[in-house]
């Protein structure tokens, strides 16, 4: 399974075009950003996140910088983060571009699994243990 998620951070954009601000500092947020985590790794097991904000935009450098520095404070053994630049990869539709990342983390792909259930019968033949 796969979770599209926003910056768990408090930041703002009103509209498309509007500026970006982060609204909260690192000490007033950290503790929500780990009662986030806590649940999701409660609800799915190991979480590996992949951020796909854009390298070029200066507001999605700026949540891309507040995160990984929430990432990188709390020494996460459990969760496991990369940053990928999607748009800038993958500008023109070449979406091929993404078969390298694909590739490199088949490993943790395969080590996460994924839920499959005889349907005849109802019997749960491999359980999912984590979430992108």
């Amino acid at each position: 399974m796969i979770i599209r998620g926003s910056v768990p951070i408090f930041w703002q954009q009103r509209g498309l075009t509007a500026e970006t601000k982060i609204t909260r500092s690192f000490e007033l947020t950290n503790g929500s950003f780990l009662k986030h985590f806590k649940m999701l790794r409660a609800h799915y097991g190991k979480i590996f996140c992949i951020n796909l904000m854009a390298l070029g935009k200066s507001s999605e450098q700026m949540l891309t910088e507040a995160y990984e520095t929430h990432i990188r404070a709390n020494e996460f053994t459990d969760i496991k983060y990369e940053f990928f630049d999607f748009h800038g990869a993958c500008k023109g539709n070449k979406f091929y571009n993404t078969n390298p990342v694909i590739e490199r983390l088949n490993p943790i792909i395969q080590n996460l699994k994924f839920h499959v259930e005889d349907m005849k019968t109802g019997k749960r033949l491999m359980s999912q243990e984590g979430n992108f």
